[in-house]
C-alpha cells in the first residue's frame, strides 16, 4: 500500500479533488506552484510547441507559441468566445 502524500503537495490537491473536496489553503498554493513551475518549462523551451503541435489554441496558450499559425488558432478561439458571451 501507498503511503498518502501529506496536504500541501500537489498530489493532495488532486486527492481533494477526486473527493470532490475544497482544496485546503495549502494545497492550492502547492498546486499552483506546480502549474507556474510547468507554465515557465514550456515558455523556456520552444521544442516542446513543436511537440505539442502549431496551429492550435492550446499551443498558443499553454506553450506561448507565437508563430503565425499558433497566433490565428488563438485569436479565432478568442474570437468564438467573445461571440459566445455577447450573445448571451
Amino acid at each position: 500500500m501507498t503511503d498518502l502524500q501529506p496536504c500541501g503537495t500537489n498530489a493532495a490537491y488532486h486527492r481533494h479533488r477526486a473527493y470532490n473536496e475544497v482544496p485546503c489553503n495549502d494545497c492550492k498554493a502547492a498546486h499552483a506552484a506546480d502549474q507556474l513551475a510547468r507554465n515557465q518549462r514550456r515558455a523556456a523551451d520552444p521544442a516542446l510547441a513543436d511537440i505539442a503541435g502549431h496551429g492550435k489554441a492550446s499551443t498558443y496558450q499553454n506553450y506561448y507559441c507565437r508563430c503565425e499559425l499558433c497566433r490565428r488558432a488563438g485569436a479565432e478561439k478568442n474570437r468564438i468566445f467573445r461571440n459566445r458571451r455577447t450573445a448571451q
